[in-house]
């Protein structure tokens, strides 16, 4: 079967060890809650989203193998005290590394067959004149068979 956890944690491997990211300060953590501290950004988490399956090869009315799609949610927060300009180019530069490392590894170290969409949201979580505290949400939707 399709093991979901392996493909997030190819991901989450992917993220954590490019050394760029990491120099910048982020922290980067796997299944985690969702960081809520403005203090504890920049900050990358991953997890394992929804699998959508449909039965091939059908022998008997038993499915051998499966085909379908698997999505791996990756949040990522920025967050500035110089305004929330600031704040959108912080965020914008983290989500175009990520989408850069995970998009160099398309099989995602083998656990998949191949990437065949990112979406990319922009939340913000809190802007006053102290503060911009921005949240971004990039799905990566990978094809998969077992």
């Amino acid at each position: 079967m399709i093991q979901v956890q392996s493909i997030s944690a190819a991901v989450f491997l992917a993220i954590s060890s490019y050394a760029p990211l990491v120099n910048s300060g982020y922290r980067v953590e796997h299944g985690a809650a969702i960081n809520a501290d403005p203090e504890l950004t920049p900050w990358i988490g991953v997890w394992p989203g929804d699998l959508e399956l449909e039965p091939q090869n059908l022998v008997g009315g038993i499915a051998l193998t499966w085909r379908g799609t698997v999505e791996i949610d990756v949040y990522h927060q920025f967050a500035s005290w110089q305004g929330s300009g600031d704040a959108v180019l912080g965020l914008k530069a983290g989500a175009d590394a990520i989408m850069t490392i995970v998009g160099s590894d398309v099989p995602m170290k083998g656990t998949a067959l191949m990437l065949k969409a990112i979406r990319s949201e922009l939340f913000a979580v809190n802007v006053s004149r102290e503060e911009a505290f921005f949240t971004g949400h990039l799905t990566f939707t990978y094809e998969v068979n077992g």
